[in-house]
Protein backbone atom coordinates (compact mmCIF):
# COMPACT_ATOMS: atom_id res chain seq x y z
CA UNK A 1 0.00 0.00 0.00
CA UNK A 2 1.18 3.53 -0.96
CA UNK A 3 2.12 5.30 2.35
CA UNK A 4 -0.30 8.58 2.48
CA UNK A 5 0.76 12.17 1.47
CA UNK A 6 1.44 14.32 4.02
CA UNK A 7 -1.63 15.91 6.08
CA UNK A 8 -3.34 12.67 5.10
CA UNK A 9 -5.23 10.64 6.87
CA UNK A 10 -4.29 6.89 7.16
CA UNK A 11 -6.38 4.13 6.76
CA UNK A 12 -8.01 2.07 9.56
CA UNK A 13 -8.39 -1.17 9.97
CA UNK A 14 -11.98 -2.70 11.74
CA UNK A 15 -10.71 -2.56 14.58
CA UNK A 16 -9.20 0.62 14.34
CA UNK A 17 -12.85 1.95 12.88
CA UNK A 18 -14.45 0.44 16.29
CA UNK A 19 -11.51 2.36 18.85
CA UNK A 20 -12.08 5.79 17.09
CA UNK A 21 -15.85 5.52 17.04
CA UNK A 22 -15.23 4.50 20.88
CA UNK A 23 -12.85 7.57 21.21
CA UNK A 24 -15.00 10.69 19.47
CA UNK A 25 -18.18 9.24 21.19
CA UNK A 26 -16.05 9.48 24.75
CA UNK A 27 -14.66 13.25 23.96
CA UNK A 28 -18.33 14.19 22.86
CA UNK A 29 -20.80 12.11 24.40
CA UNK A 30 -22.44 15.37 25.97
CA UNK A 31 -23.22 16.79 22.81
CA UNK A 32 -24.13 13.76 21.18
CA UNK A 33 -26.29 12.35 23.85
CA UNK A 34 -27.69 15.20 23.59
CA UNK A 35 -28.49 15.39 20.05
CA UNK A 36 -29.55 11.97 20.07
CA UNK A 37 -32.34 12.99 23.24
CA UNK A 38 -33.58 15.45 21.21
CA UNK A 39 -34.34 13.70 18.15
CA UNK A 40 -34.28 9.76 19.21
CA UNK A 41 -36.20 9.42 22.37
CA UNK A 42 -39.41 11.65 21.22
CA UNK A 43 -39.46 9.56 17.80
CA UNK A 44 -39.34 6.32 19.50
CA UNK A 45 -41.33 7.11 21.94
CA UNK A 46 -44.47 8.33 19.40
CA UNK A 47 -44.04 5.44 17.25
CA UNK A 48 -44.47 2.88 20.43
CA UNK A 49 -47.12 4.83 21.27
CA UNK A 50 -48.91 5.25 18.34
CA UNK A 51 -48.18 1.43 17.57
CA UNK A 52 -48.89 0.28 20.94
CA UNK A 53 -52.69 1.77 20.94
CA UNK A 54 -53.37 0.23 17.26
CA UNK A 55 -51.95 -3.14 18.98
CA UNK A 56 -54.11 -2.90 21.77
CA UNK A 57 -57.72 -2.29 19.49
CA UNK A 58 -56.29 -5.37 17.21
CA UNK A 59 -56.16 -7.10 20.64
CA UNK A 60 -59.53 -6.07 21.59
CA UNK A 61 -60.79 -7.41 18.16
CA UNK A 62 -59.28 -10.32 18.23
CA UNK A 63 -60.52 -12.03 21.64
CA UNK A 64 -64.01 -12.02 20.23
CA UNK A 65 -62.87 -15.58 19.04
CA UNK A 66 -65.81 -17.32 17.14
CA UNK A 67 -66.15 -21.01 17.31
CA UNK A 68 -68.47 -22.54 15.02
CA UNK A 69 -70.40 -25.88 15.36
CA UNK A 70 -68.27 -27.80 13.17
CA UNK A 71 -64.94 -26.74 15.42
CA UNK A 72 -63.80 -24.41 12.64
CA UNK A 73 -62.32 -20.63 14.10
CA UNK A 74 -62.62 -17.25 12.83
CA UNK A 75 -61.17 -14.36 14.14
CA UNK A 76 -62.38 -10.54 12.63
CA UNK A 77 -60.07 -9.29 9.61
CA UNK A 78 -60.25 -5.86 11.13
CA UNK A 79 -57.62 -7.24 14.06
CA UNK A 80 -55.45 -8.13 11.54
CA UNK A 81 -55.54 -5.18 9.57
CA UNK A 82 -54.80 -2.96 12.31
CA UNK A 83 -51.81 -5.06 13.54
CA UNK A 84 -50.77 -5.07 9.31
CA UNK A 85 -51.38 -0.61 9.79
CA UNK A 86 -49.23 -1.04 13.20
CA UNK A 87 -46.38 -2.40 11.51
CA UNK A 88 -46.73 -0.50 8.63
CA UNK A 89 -47.21 2.91 10.69
CA UNK A 90 -44.22 2.15 12.78
CA UNK A 91 -41.87 1.15 9.65
CA UNK A 92 -42.93 3.84 7.85
CA UNK A 93 -42.37 6.78 10.40
CA UNK A 94 -38.97 4.85 12.21
CA UNK A 95 -37.66 4.72 7.83
CA UNK A 96 -38.57 8.51 7.02
CA UNK A 97 -37.87 10.05 9.94
CA UNK A 98 -35.12 7.63 11.21
CA UNK A 99 -33.11 8.97 8.53
CA UNK A 100 -33.79 12.77 9.04
CA UNK A 101 -32.26 11.88 12.63
CA UNK A 102 -29.37 9.86 11.56
CA UNK A 103 -28.42 12.73 9.23
CA UNK A 104 -28.25 15.35 11.71
CA UNK A 105 -26.70 12.54 14.15
CA UNK A 106 -24.30 11.96 11.21
CA UNK A 107 -23.55 15.88 10.62
CA UNK A 108 -22.84 16.32 14.30
CA UNK A 109 -20.25 13.08 14.35
CA UNK A 110 -19.02 14.36 11.41
CA UNK A 111 -18.10 17.88 12.75
CA UNK A 112 -16.81 15.99 15.84
CA UNK A 113 -14.34 14.06 14.08
CA UNK A 114 -12.37 16.97 13.22
CA UNK A 115 -14.18 20.06 15.76
CA UNK A 116 -16.80 20.54 17.73
CA UNK A 117 -20.18 18.60 17.01
CA UNK A 118 -22.40 21.76 16.99
CA UNK A 119 -26.02 20.93 18.42
CA UNK A 120 -28.08 23.47 17.13
CA UNK A 121 -26.40 23.40 13.61
CA UNK A 122 -26.73 20.39 13.21
CA UNK A 123 -30.47 20.02 14.02
CA UNK A 124 -30.94 22.71 11.84
CA UNK A 125 -28.90 21.44 8.43
CA UNK A 126 -30.75 18.26 8.98
CA UNK A 127 -34.43 19.55 8.98
CA UNK A 128 -33.55 21.74 6.12
CA UNK A 129 -32.85 18.85 4.07
CA UNK A 130 -35.48 16.43 4.78
CA UNK A 131 -36.50 15.98 1.42
CA UNK A 132 -33.28 14.80 0.63
CA UNK A 133 -33.26 12.27 3.66
CA UNK A 134 -36.52 11.36 2.70
CA UNK A 135 -35.94 10.76 -1.30
CA UNK A 136 -32.35 8.89 -0.05
CA UNK A 137 -34.94 6.39 2.20
CA UNK A 138 -37.20 6.15 -0.68
CA UNK A 139 -34.39 4.64 -3.04
CA UNK A 140 -32.95 2.72 -0.59
CA UNK A 141 -35.68 0.80 0.49
CA UNK A 142 -37.03 0.27 -3.27
CA UNK A 143 -33.08 -1.18 -4.22
CA UNK A 144 -32.47 -2.80 -0.74
CA UNK A 145 -35.57 -3.63 0.33
CA UNK A 146 -38.01 -4.11 -2.95
CA UNK A 147 -35.56 -5.17 -5.55
CA UNK A 148 -34.22 -8.36 -4.03
CA UNK A 149 -38.30 -9.53 -3.01
CA UNK A 150 -39.12 -9.21 -6.78
CA UNK A 151 -36.50 -11.28 -7.80
CA UNK A 152 -37.65 -13.60 -5.34
CA UNK A 153 -41.39 -13.11 -6.55
CA UNK A 154 -40.27 -13.87 -10.13
CA UNK A 155 -38.34 -17.01 -9.34
CA UNK A 156 -41.66 -18.41 -7.65
CA UNK A 157 -44.03 -17.34 -10.54
CA UNK A 158 -41.86 -19.09 -13.02
CA UNK A 159 -40.24 -21.65 -11.14
CA UNK A 160 -42.66 -22.85 -8.25
CA UNK A 161 -41.30 -24.53 -5.28
CA UNK A 162 -37.67 -24.93 -6.65
CA UNK A 163 -37.81 -20.64 -7.47
CA UNK A 164 -38.93 -20.43 -3.74
CA UNK A 165 -35.59 -22.27 -2.34
CA UNK A 166 -33.88 -20.19 -5.14
CA UNK A 167 -35.23 -17.05 -4.40
CA UNK A 168 -34.52 -17.57 -0.69
CA UNK A 169 -30.54 -18.62 -1.13
CA UNK A 170 -30.59 -14.93 -3.34
CA UNK A 171 -32.58 -13.04 -1.06
CA UNK A 172 -30.95 -12.55 2.47
CA UNK A 173 -26.94 -12.39 0.41
CA UNK A 174 -28.73 -9.47 -2.07
CA UNK A 175 -30.00 -7.85 1.13
CA UNK A 176 -26.63 -7.67 2.62
CA UNK A 177 -24.82 -7.12 -0.52
CA UNK A 178 -26.56 -4.03 -1.37
CA UNK A 179 -26.73 -2.56 2.22
CA UNK A 180 -22.92 -2.76 1.87
CA UNK A 181 -22.37 -1.10 -1.30
CA UNK A 182 -25.11 1.61 -0.48
CA UNK A 183 -23.41 2.10 3.27
CA UNK A 184 -22.24 5.47 3.35
CA UNK A 185 -24.64 7.18 0.91
CA UNK A 186 -26.08 8.94 3.91
CA UNK A 187 -22.59 10.25 4.85
CA UNK A 188 -21.98 11.39 1.30
CA UNK A 189 -25.14 13.10 1.37
CA UNK A 190 -24.02 14.86 5.22
CA UNK A 191 -20.05 15.64 4.20
CA UNK A 192 -20.17 16.41 0.45
CA UNK A 193 -24.05 17.59 -0.10
CA UNK A 194 -24.76 14.50 -2.51
CA UNK A 195 -28.12 14.30 -2.93
CA UNK A 196 -30.62 11.13 -4.28
CA UNK A 197 -29.10 8.97 -6.43
CA UNK A 198 -25.46 10.85 -6.75
CA UNK A 199 -25.34 9.73 -2.89
CA UNK A 200 -26.16 6.05 -3.81
CA UNK A 201 -23.73 6.37 -6.49
CA UNK A 202 -20.92 8.00 -4.29
CA UNK A 203 -21.56 5.10 -2.40
CA UNK A 204 -21.02 2.36 -4.44
CA UNK A 205 -17.37 3.82 -6.42
CA UNK A 206 -16.28 4.35 -2.30
CA UNK A 207 -17.00 0.74 -1.31
CA UNK A 208 -16.32 -0.47 -4.43
CA UNK A 209 -12.74 -2.59 -4.08
CA UNK A 210 -13.11 -2.71 0.09
CA UNK A 211 -16.50 -4.54 0.35
CA UNK A 212 -15.52 -7.32 2.79
CA UNK A 213 -13.52 -4.46 5.17
CA UNK A 214 -16.84 -2.28 4.71
CA UNK A 215 -19.13 -5.13 5.61
CA UNK A 216 -16.56 -6.33 8.53
CA UNK A 217 -16.68 -2.75 10.06
CA UNK A 218 -20.89 -2.47 10.18
CA UNK A 219 -21.21 -5.96 11.76
CA UNK A 220 -18.87 -5.52 14.57
CA UNK A 221 -20.46 -2.03 14.99
CA UNK A 222 -23.82 -3.63 14.84
CA UNK A 223 -23.20 -6.37 17.24
CA UNK A 224 -21.62 -3.97 20.30
CA UNK A 225 -24.74 -2.01 19.08
CA UNK A 226 -27.56 -4.78 19.59
CA UNK A 227 -25.68 -5.98 22.45
CA UNK A 228 -26.31 -2.86 24.43
CA UNK A 229 -29.70 -2.34 23.08
CA UNK A 230 -30.79 -6.20 24.56
CA UNK A 231 -29.54 -5.16 27.89
CA UNK A 232 -30.93 -1.47 28.09
CA UNK A 233 -34.12 -3.44 26.70
CA UNK A 234 -34.22 -6.46 28.77
CA UNK A 235 -33.82 -4.46 32.27
CA UNK A 236 -36.50 -1.84 31.15
CA UNK A 237 -38.21 -5.16 29.52
CA UNK A 238 -39.77 -6.41 32.92
CA UNK A 239 -41.84 -3.25 33.54
CA UNK A 240 -44.13 -4.70 30.59
CA UNK A 241 -45.19 -2.88 27.57
CA UNK A 242 -44.32 0.92 28.65
CA UNK A 243 -41.10 -0.55 30.03
CA UNK A 244 -40.29 -2.33 26.69
CA UNK A 245 -41.04 1.43 25.12
CA UNK A 246 -38.94 3.34 26.89
CA UNK A 247 -36.31 0.39 27.16
CA UNK A 248 -36.28 0.46 22.86
CA UNK A 249 -36.11 5.13 22.93
CA UNK A 250 -33.42 4.48 25.46
CA UNK A 251 -31.04 1.77 23.68
CA UNK A 252 -31.55 3.92 20.79
CA UNK A 253 -30.66 7.13 22.46
CA UNK A 254 -27.53 5.54 23.42
CA UNK A 255 -26.74 3.65 20.03
CA UNK A 256 -27.77 5.94 17.28
CA UNK A 257 -25.12 7.99 17.83
CA UNK A 258 -22.30 5.30 18.14
CA UNK A 259 -23.74 3.97 14.67
CA UNK A 260 -23.74 7.24 13.34
CA UNK A 261 -19.95 7.25 13.94
CA UNK A 262 -19.53 3.83 12.87
CA UNK A 263 -20.76 5.00 9.38
CA UNK A 264 -19.02 8.54 9.07
CA UNK A 265 -15.60 6.87 9.89
CA UNK A 266 -15.94 3.74 7.28
CA UNK A 267 -17.23 6.42 4.56
CA UNK A 268 -13.59 8.68 6.05
CA UNK A 269 -11.54 5.69 5.46
CA UNK A 270 -13.21 4.46 1.82
CA UNK A 271 -12.09 8.28 0.91
CA UNK A 272 -9.01 8.05 2.28
CA UNK A 273 -8.03 4.60 1.04
CA UNK A 274 -8.57 6.17 -3.19
CA UNK A 275 -8.68 9.99 -2.43
CA UNK A 276 -5.49 10.04 0.18
CA UNK A 277 -8.16 12.45 2.06
CA UNK A 278 -6.87 15.39 4.71
CA UNK A 279 -9.25 16.64 7.45
CA UNK A 280 -8.64 20.14 5.79
CA UNK A 281 -10.83 17.97 2.90
CA UNK A 282 -13.38 17.23 5.13
CA UNK A 283 -13.43 20.79 6.60
CA UNK A 284 -14.07 21.80 2.97
CA UNK A 285 -16.33 19.66 2.21
CA UNK A 286 -18.53 19.92 5.08
CA UNK A 287 -18.47 23.78 4.57
CA UNK A 288 -19.59 23.56 1.06
CA UNK A 289 -22.74 21.89 2.48
CA UNK A 290 -23.94 24.53 4.71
Amino acid sequence: MDQPAAGSLAPKGIGEIISSAFEVYKAHWQRLLTMAAVLVIPLYLIVGIVVALIVAGATTEASSIVVSDSGAISVSSTAIWALILASFIGFAIIAVAGYVVQGAITRGAATAIVGDPGIEEAFKWGMKRVGSFIWIAVLLGLLVGFAPLLVVLLLVLVLKEAGLALGFLIYIPAIIFLGTMFAVAIPALVVENRRGTDALQRSWDLVKGHFWHVLGAIVVGGIIAGVVNAIIGAVFGIFGDIGRVVGEALGAFVTIPFTALIAVIIYLDVRTRSEQLTVDQIKADLAKGN
